[in-house]
C-alpha cells in the first residue's frame, strides 16, 4: 500500500498544514498482476479527515496504461462527497475501455503542441479523463477552472475557484502491461461569511418553535440557532441560516466554531430585506420554514429533517426582530409514511388506473417487474410483466414507462442503450414487443411520453453526445413509431449538471410546459432534479433559476430520476423518484414520494415547488 501525506484544511477554505493533523491516503490492487479482460478490483481508504464543508471536497480517481483506458465497471466514474470525521474507505471494479483512446493527443496535435509540454501534459490528462468516462467527463462546465500541484502558480490562477491536487497512486499488471490508478482530492476554494454574532432568545423544554424576522446581511450569515449552547457571542450547536451573498438557506451543525452542512436550497434574498423565518425542533426533528414569497403565504418548509442534540438553548445570528419563542408540536398527526419506501425501484414510473397505482421501475435483468399499490405507500409486488423473451433486447433494460392509449397499454422502455415500446392488454402485462426493431435508429434512453392537448404526441428521451442531452420527437398516432425529421435537441448540460440531463418528465400547468429532469450523474450523492419552462413542447426552455428543485442533503443521496402523480383523492400532486440504496451504498436503489406544488409568481410562470426530500414521518397521500 502507499501512504500519502497530504493537507487538512481550515475553517474556511482548503490549505497545507505542517502540523500533526494530516489526511492519509492508502490504495492497492487486491493483486499484483491480472490477465487481460479481468475485473480489477482496487481498494482506497482516506483517513483523518477534517473538512469544514459537507460538499467542498471529493474524491475522484482515473485509470490509464498503453494504448487504453480503463473505466469503473460499477461506477463509471468514481466520486465520493468527504464527511467531517468519516473514515472514506471504497473498493473499485474496473474494465477495459478501448473507445476515443486517442482523445488527448487529437486535441493536442490540433492545437499544435510539440510531446512533453507543459500544455501538453495537462491536455493529455483531460483529454484521457474525456475520453474514457472518467472524474471530470461529466463536470465539464467549469471543471476547466483546476489548478493541479505541477503547475506554476502563475498558471493555476487562471482556473479558480475549484482546486484539485493528486493525493494518491498505485500500478497493477494487466495482460502485461502496467496501468496507472491515480486518484484526486477536487476541494472549494470559496471562502464562507461567519455567522454573525449569536444572541441566546432562551431555554424550552419539550416541542419549541422559534419565530423571527431576520435581516440577511451581505457580509455575514444570520439565522435561527436552536439545540445549543451559547459562549460569548458564539455556540455550539444547530442552525437554520440565511446566506444573502449566495442566495442560499441551510442547515448545519456547528462544531468547534465551523459549520457541517446538513442541506441547501436555493432562497431568493436581498440584503436589507426583511424575511420571516420558523423553526420548529422538538429534540428529535427540525422543521424551518421561510416566508421569502409574497404569493405563498403557506409555503412548504425549506427543511425537515432529523436532528438531535443534547443542548436546550434557543437564540438568533444577526439583525432580528420579533423573536419569540412558543410551545407547538412538530410530528404529523395520524398515519403516516416515511422514505424511502420500497426497494429495488430506479427509475421509477407510476400508472394510476382504475383506483390502483403501478409501479413500473429499473428492476430486472431479464425485463421488468412490477409492484401495485392503493396509496402510493405500501406496495406489493405482482411478479414481472415483460420478459425478456417477448420484447426487444438482451440487457441492461433501464426505465419503464407505461401509458394507456386507445383502450391498451403501452411500455417504453430503454435496453442495449435504445428505446423499444412493447403492448398489453392490461397494466400487468404480459407486454409484448411492437416490432422488431428499435423505435429510433440511434441510440436513446429514457423514454417519456406527453399527450398534449391539442391531440400531438411529444416523445422525450436522452441520447449521448459526449454526455447525455435531452430531445424531443413527434409520435405518429400509432404511438409506436416517430414521424421522420421531427427531433429537436432541447438541452445542453449546464454548470451543476456536469454533462448530464436525463430522465425528462414534462406537465403542463397554465399553458407553460415544464421539462424535469435529472443531472450530474445517478451514482454521485449530487444526483438531482431540475427544471425548465417553455412556451412550447418544442422549446426553447428556461432554466429555473433554483436548480435543483428537488437536491440531496445528508440524510438522503441520489434524489432523481422521477415521475409526478396525484394521491387518490386527486388533492395533492407527489413527485415519486428513486435514492441511493443507503448513505454509503448506491445500488439497489429504493422509491420515494414527496408532496409538490406550485406557487404563482409574478412574471406569470409558477413555480414548481418540492417538500423534501424527506426522510421524516410524513402525512399519508389524501
Amino acid at each position: 500500500m502507499l501512504l500519502f501525506s497530504v493537507f487538512t484544511p481550515s475553517q474556511a477554505a482548503v490549505s497545507r498544514q505542517t502540523d500533526a493533523q494530516v489526511w492519509q491516503f492508502t490504495a492497492a490492487p487486491e493483486k499484483a498482476a491480472y490477465e487481460a479482460g479481468e475485473e480489477i478490483r482496487i481498494k482506497a481508504a482516506l483517513t483523518n479527515v477534517s473538512f469544514a464543508s459537507l460538499q467542498d471536497a471529493e474524491i475522484w480517481m482515473y485509470f490509464e496504461k498503453s494504448n487504453t483506458y480503463l473505466v469503473s465497471g460499477d461506477v463509471w466514474y468514481a466520486l465520493d462527497v468527504l464527511e467531517t470525521g468519516k473514515t472514506w474507505d471504497r473498493t473499485f471494479n474496473l474494465f477495459e475501455n478501448t473507445d476515443n483512446q486517442a482523445a488527448g493527443e487529437r486535441l493536442k496535435t490540433a492545437l499544435g503542441e510539440k510531446p512533453g509540454g507543459m500544455l501538453a501534459r495537462i491536455l493529455q490528462f483531460f483529454g484521457n479523463l474525456f475520453s474514457n468516462l472518467s472524474p471530470f467527463l461529466r463536470h465539464v462546465e467549469d471543471r476547466w477552472k483546476t489548478a493541479f500541484d505541477d503547475v506554476p502558480e502563475s498558471f493555476a490562477g487562471l482556473f479558480l475557484p475549484h482546486r484539485c491536487r493528486q493525493v494518491g497512486a498505485c500500478k497493477v499488471s494487466y495482460g502485461g502491461q502496467e496501468i496507472g490508478c491515480t486518484f484526486y482530492l477536487r476541494y472549494r476554494q470559496t471562502k464562507v461569511p461567519a455567522p454573525a454574532a449569536a444572541v441566546k432568545a432562551g431555554d424550552k423544554e419539550g416541542a419549541n418553535a422559534l419565530c423571527a424576522v431576520l435581516t440577511p446581511s451581505a457580509d455575514s450569515i444570520s439565522g435561527a440557532v436552536f439545540g445549543a449552547e451559547f459562549t460569548d457571542g458564539g455556540f455550539e450547536g444547530g442552525f437554520f441560516f440565511l446566506n444573502e451573498a449566495e442566495n442560499l438557506a441551510g442547515l448545519a451543525r456547528m462544531e468547534n466554531g465551523a459549520p457541517q452542512f446538513l442541506a441547501v436550497k436555493y432562497a431568493d434574498l436581498t440584503p436589507g430585506e426583511e424575511y420571516p423565518v420558523k423553526v420548529l425542533y422538538d429534540g428529535s426533528r427540525l422543521i424551518a420554514w421561510l416566508y421569502n414569497d409574497p404569493l405563498d403565504p403557506d409555503p412548504y418548509p425549506l427543511f425537515d429533517v432529523p436532528f438531535v442534540s443534547d443542548k436546550t438553548g434557543y437564540g438568533i445570528c444577526g439583525e432580528a426582530k420579533d423573536v419569540t419563542l412558543a410551545g407547538a408540536a412538530a410530528a404529523a398527526e395520524g398515519e403516516t409514511y416515511q422514505n424511502p419506501l420500497y426497494p429495488n425501484s430506479a427509475d421509477p414510473f407510476v400508472l394510476y388506473e382504475d383506483g390502483v397505482y403501478y409501479l413500473y421501475a429499473t428492476n430486472n435483468g431479464e425485463g421488468f417487474n412490477a409492484a401495485i399499490s392503493t396509496d402510493l405507500v405500501h406496495w406489493t409486488d405482482i411478479g414481472q410483466v415483460a420478459f425478456r423473451a417477448d420484447i426487444v433486447g438482451d440487457n441492461n433494460f433501464w426505465a419503464p414507462e407505461v401509458y394507456k392509449y386507445n383502450g391498451r397499454f403501452y411500455l417504453f422502455y430503454s435496453a442495449e442503450g435504445h428505446l423499444a415500446v412493447a403492448g398489453a392488454d392490461s397494466p400487468a402485462g404480459p407486454f409484448v414487443k411492437t416490432a422488431d426493431t428499435w423505435l429510433l435508429e440511434r441510440d436513446a434512453i429514457d423514454g417519456h411520453v406527453f399527450f398534449d392537448d391539442d391531440g400531438r404526441i411529444w416523445l422525450y428521451l436522452v441520447h449521448f453526445d459526449s454526455g447525455n442531452h435531452i430531445w424531443v420527437y413527434e409520435l405518429n398516432d400509432d404511438l409506436v413509431s416517430v414521424k421522420p425529421g421531427s427531433g429537436v435537441k432541447l438541452t445542453f448540460p449546464e454548470g451543476w449538471e456536469g454533462r448530464i440531463n436525463e430522465g425528462p418528465t414534462v406537465l403542463k400547468h397554465n399553458g407553460t410546459y415544464y421539462l424535469t429532469y435529472s443531472g450530474d450523474d445517478y451514482q454521485t450523492v449530487n444526483y438531482a432534479v431540475a427544471y425548465m419552462t417553455s412556451q412550447s413542447p418544442t422549446g426553447p426552455f428556461t432554466r429555473y433559476v433554483g436548480n435543483p428543485m428537488l437536491r440531496p442533503d445528508t440524510f438522503i443521496h441520489g434524489t432523481g430520476h422521477h415521475c409526478f402523480t396525484t394521491s387518490p383523492d386527486g388533492s395533492e400532486m407527489f413527485i415519486v423518484y428513486h435514492c441511493h440504496n443507503t448513505l454509503a451504498e448506491v445500488h439497489p436503489r429504493a422509491l420515494c414520494i414527496d408532496r409538490v406544488k406550485f406557487v404563482p409568481q409574478p412574471d406569470g410562470t409558477d413555480r414548481l415547488v418540492a417538500y423534501g426530500p424527506t426522510t421524516t414521518p410524513q402525512p399519508m397521500p389524501k
